[in-house]
């Protein structure tokens, strides 16, 4: 019979291999999911940036609302123009006060 410790040790290898490959494989599945969404909250970010530029150069109250076309010119300032979700969902805007809002789930600044 032959010397065991190469295959213990060929089974020790696969077994940390596995290990890591347990604790990585859930980020990687999980990723494409969280892609879209962080993209989204950031739009939501540069339209908020955007409807604050807006009010400010404008003098508007905390009341007023804007409209996208209104944003088109502080939007562009940043190198961006009107974003759109990359899930698909629609951006509405309220009052300066208020959070911009997507209608996609679980897309929501905060």
């Amino acid at each position: 019979m032959g010397n065991p410790r190469p295959l213990l040790t060929l089974f020790i290898a696969l077994g940390i291999l596995a290990l890591l490959a347990a604790i990585a494989l859930p980020n990687f599945i999980c990723e494409p999911c969280t892609s879209p969404k962080n993209a989204c909250i950031n739009n939501l970010r540069q339209i908020d940036a955007a409807i604050q530029r807006w009010a400010l150069e404008n003098n508007k109250t905390n009341w007023d609302a804007p409209t996208l076309p209104d944003l088109k010119k502080y939007l562009s300032l940043s190198g961006y123009e009107v974003p759109k979700c990359p899930a698909g969902g629609k951006y509405k805007l309220g009052r300066v006060i208020d959070p911009p809002t997507c209608s996609y789930p679980g897309h929501v600044l905060h």
